[in-house]
């Protein structure tokens, strides 16, 4: 990958102009290409960058993996309750199971912040419920033959056809 070359090169600010091109390019790829675009933008000391740059993708296509992200950066910098109102407006609209995981673990992280000795035994519950369905789910799949796999692959094992597999993307997608 292109912007892969320009961090090992030092050149954050290229490597975030290169992956900017690949929501242009497919957009179901924003989920895939938001690490690096997280380490460029952090390497490039430029967290507001970042955060404006997640709200940008987020009009583009409202995944989970945005708003996740997006709770983190608020979650660091105003704290928890303020990542659970965020989290849980955003959910609203776009309702997902990894979601609902982050807004999860952000509870238990408040009561603990609280003075709770130990978190809601139902927020618990709630919590081992959606790990067990996370861990099953697919995360990719072929749009020709179906094929599904836990990694992205840019030639389908099963039909041959390149550039076919793509994210799940959904309630129980990505």
């Amino acid at each position: 990958m292109l912007a892969e070359l320009e961090m090992d090169n030092g050149h954050y600010a290229r490597a975030i102009g290169r992956l900017d091109t690949i929501p242009r390019q497919d957009i179901v790829h924003i989920p895939t290409m938001l690490p690096a675009l997280r380490h460029a933008y952090l390497r490039n000391n430029d967290e507001a960058g970042f955060e404006a740059h997640l709200y940008r993708l987020l009009e583009q296509a409202p995944y989970t993996s945005i708003i996740i992200a997006l709770g983190q950066l608020v979650h660091q910098r105003d704290g928890v309750d303020k990542a659970i109102e965020l989290i849980g407006e955003r959910l609203r609209a776009v309702p997902s199971l990894g979601g609902l995981d982050y807004l999860i673990d952000l509870y238990i992280e408040s009561q603990r912040l609280s003075g709770k000795p130990s978190p809601d035994t139902r927020l618990l519950l709630l919590k081992h419920h959606t790990d067990a369905l996370l861990l099953n789910r697919t995360r990719h799949r072929c749009q020709r033959c179906g094929f599904t796999s836990d990694a992205l692959q840019w030639q389908c094992p099963s039909c041959r056809f390149w550039g076919t597999i793509k994210p799940v993307i959904g309630v129980e997608g990505e």
